[in-house]
């Protein structure tokens, strides 16, 4: 497929491509135990190829989740013909939260209840 393992971490692969308009950059397939995200201008050329040689579980199709993470697509409001793909930690910190109540709740516990981060009388005084 012509990918290489980066140096610095090995579930890392990349190679050099070129898009239709000549812009020159490289694709990347990030690896995790038995998750893959293909990050390319055609991503789904290089997911077909890895579908030959593997199985993949449950086929393949656009990323919604990646390590915990949510990921969805952004379109800047300025330019809405572009798309950007984002990370959100949301659900992670959700779910930690959740998992955090529970093991303290099997030890008779629980966080405090904080309406507001700082007291209202609170502020920074720059000098």
């Amino acid at each position: 497929m012509g990918y290489t393992s980066c140096l610095a971490d090995p579930d890392v692969w990349f190679r050099a491509s070129t898009k239709p308009d000549g812009f020159e950059y490289y694709e990347y397939i990030l690896v995790y135990i038995d998750d893959l995200v293909v990050i390319s201008h055609q991503p789904s050329f290089s997911m077909k190829l890895l579908e030959e040689v593997y199985r993949l579980k449950d086929g393949y199709s656009e990323p919604d989740r990646y390590l915990g993470a949510e990921v969805k697509q952004w379109h800047f409001p300025e330019d809405s013909s572009k798309k950007y793909w984002v990370l959100s930690s949301h659900q992670y910190i959700k779910e930690m939260i959740r998992n955090v109540e529970l093991h303290l709740q099997e030890q008779n516990c629980s966080l405090p209840k904080v309406h507001q981060p700082l007291p209202s009388h609170y502020f920074w005084n720059w000098i």
